[in-house]
């Protein structure tokens, strides 16, 4: 075989190799040469083997011989051989490549272009998905909760807002069966692709029995539209009018209890005819309770109640120690109340009685004493936070830190000194701040300045350097401060300092308001005309509005919520508490009580 004669005859053969060069070829066909001689000439005469074998036994071990093991070796090397020849003449191959991943690549696209036969594969390596739905009633258009929804032998239920999800679901066709009692089912076939799958609403019929309610509020009228309706399983949800559409299904029972229920109202539980299939009128009531002291047995009892007057429950019993200087301040949003009164008939050491601040919890009526001392005053509730002044038992009037200011957090029960004097001439707490005014009778160079702190803590603010006797407050952002030397000055919510003025206020009344939940609108009264006028600022467009003008009328109580709240009256005909919306409608009679000071002003 000469080296000019081979690379010519392979060219003629395998002209489909042309693009490999002749010394590679030659080179290659010569080692394929050289695999075959060997592997026939051993397949010829295997015996040819076995001297070679023999000797390396004689020399290291006379009983074994490796002649079936080299015998397997070869053949072991003349196969990978074989395999290598195999892919080295496939890979040379430019077509038979090309056509391979041709081949290949139309596999891929067919399997992404037939669901069926993409979906298959997909789940035979374990491929998931999952889907989500939204379930509505077909009569009210409002979302349905605790609808059955069903795909792939996995099970859930839809929430609040009539939405299901499930996850981990085979690819492909499925069955989506909804289900509900007093409902038509739905099966509907669906596709789960990749993804989340969003099958978006379905709307199931109603065939049960249906009864409609509506919902309004108990002081103003008003429709409440997000209200809902439930009996055992079966619930449904008021529209934008109040209405609701409730579906249940038919029994052989003669009535069917109902609860009605809306955010930050009472939970009005109604006793069904199931014959009966007329509409229901159904007024709520705030779910707040008002607390209040009344002496109808002697004593200062404490009693809660519902402010349309029903369910009243004795909190706790009067002891018989009680003064008439009672002070309670309900907390803006939770069910507590702080008040201070002398029931625990502890005394010092001159048998005068002291004092105590408790904190009631009107949800299970327990309460908790946090101070006790000669004087306790209210200032008011500052979110969670009260503030109040204890006057320190026994000290002398000489004591610089004599009188302390203190903060009541509800939800740690931690109370913190916030600040301390001899004595204050003026104690604010306006929103989130506290503006006090220490003074120096009794101690002559003791820093008066007037000051502002942050209720929760933080640097203070000196309004004013000197010592102020009285402020004023003769709007919602303004005041006038009665300065030592007979000087004023003014000052508006929101500076940083007070500014001097040459004018004396035409009158020395302050305002005392009291800010709603959310900060939007404040309650303030005075006399005009010689009735009790109740206004309400509005703190973005600082407007005032008159809410209520009524004989003896006094000062607003509270705010139940951010729109309705309880005012009292106290006159020769009665003393009770009134409560009333900004929303509109009038006002309704809580009930009588025992008048107490809501707040040391």
């Amino acid at each position: 075989m000469g080296n000019s004669s081979k690379p010519a005859k392979k060219v003629d053969v395998n002209n489909e190799l042309d693009d490999i060069s002749v010394e590679e070829e030659q080179a290659y066909e010569e080692e394929l040469d050289e695999i075959d001689a060997e592997t026939s000439e051993t397949e010829d005469n295997p015996d040819q083997s076995k001297p070679a074998a023999k000797t390396k036994t004689a020399n290291t071990d006379p009983i074994t011989t490796d002649q079936p093991k080299s015998k397997t070796s070869k053949d072991k090397k003349s196969l990978i051989q074989k395999i290598k020849s195999a892919v080295s003449k496939w890979w040379n191959n430019k077509k038979l490549r090309y056509w391979t991943f041709a081949g290949i690549g139309l596999f891929i696209l067919l399997l992404a272009l037939i669901p069926p036969s993409r979906y298959f594969f997909l789940n035979l390596f374990g491929v998931r998905s999952s889907m989500s739905v939204v379930v509505y009633d077909e009569s009210s258009k409002l979302p349905l909760k605790n609808v059955a929804v069903s795909i792939s032998g996995k099970t859930t239920k839809t929430n609040e807002k009539g939405k299901a999800e499930l996850t981990d679901i085979k690819l492909g066709r499925q069955k989506l069966i909804i289900a509900k009692r007093a409902f038509a089912d739905i099966d509907d076939p669906v596709t789960i692709g990749w993804g989340s799958n969003p099958l978006g609403n379905k709307e199931i019929k109603p065939v049960g029995a249906q009864y409609t309610f509506y919902l309004t509020d108990w002081l103003t009228g008003k429709e409440v539209s997000e209200g809902e309706a439930t009996s055992g399983e079966f619930a449904a949800y008021a529209d934008k009018q109040g209405k609701i559409l409730l579906t249940i299904e038919p029994s052989n029972d003669e009535d069917l209890a109902v609860e009605i229920s809306s955010k930050g109202y009472r939970t009005e539980k109604i006793k069904l005819e199931l014959a009966n299939k007329a509409k229901r009128d159904v007024a709520l009531v705030s779910d707040r309770k008002h607390p209040f002291f009344t002496r109808r047995d002697g004593k200062y009892d404490l009693y809660k109640i519902d402010v349309d007057g029903k369910n009243e429950e004795l909190v706790l019993a009067g002891t018989g120690y009680e003064s008439e200087n009672i002070t309670m301040l309900s907390h803006p949003t939770a069910e507590i109340a702080a008040f201070v009164n002398t029931r625990e008939n502890v005394r010092n050491t001159d048998g005068y009685l002291l004092q105590t601040l408790t904190i009631v919890d009107l949800e299970d009526n327990k309460t908790e004493q946090i101070a006790q001392s000669e004087v306790i005053k209210l200032f008011g509730w500052s979110g969670d936070k009260l503030v109040y002044l204890k006057q320190i038992s026994g000290a002398s009037a000489a004591n610089p830190e004599r009188n302390k200011i203190f903060v009541y957090d509800s939800n740690s029960t931690e109370t913190k000194e916030l600040a301390s004097a001899n004595s204050f001439n003026d104690i604010k707490l306006i929103g989130k701040d506290l503006y006090y005014a220490p003074g120096n009778t009794y101690l002559a160079g003791v820093d008066s300045s007037y000051i502002k702190q942050p209720v929760a803590g933080g640097e203070k603010t000196v309004i004013v350097n000197k010592e102020v006797w009285n402020a004023f407050r003769k709007d919602y952002d303004n005041f006038d401060l009665s300065v030592t030397g007979q000087l004023w000055y003014t000052y508006k919510l929101g500076d940083k300092q007070a500014v001097k003025s040459d004018d004396v206020p035409s009158s020395f009344s302050s305002r005392y308001y009291r800010d709603s939940p959310d900060g939007k609108h404040s309650l303030w009264s005075e006399d005009r005309d010689g009735k009790g006028t109740l206004l309400v600022y509005d703190t973005e467009t600082g407007k005032n509005t008159v809410l209520k003008q009524q004989s003896g009328l006094r000062t607003a109580i509270r705010w139940l919520d951010n729109s309705s709240l309880v005012y009292r009256i106290s006159n020769a005909q009665e003393t009770a508490d009134y409560v009333i919306s900004i929303n509109g409608g009038d006002a309704k009679k809580i009930g009588d009580i025992t008048s107490t000071q809501p707040v040391w002003e």
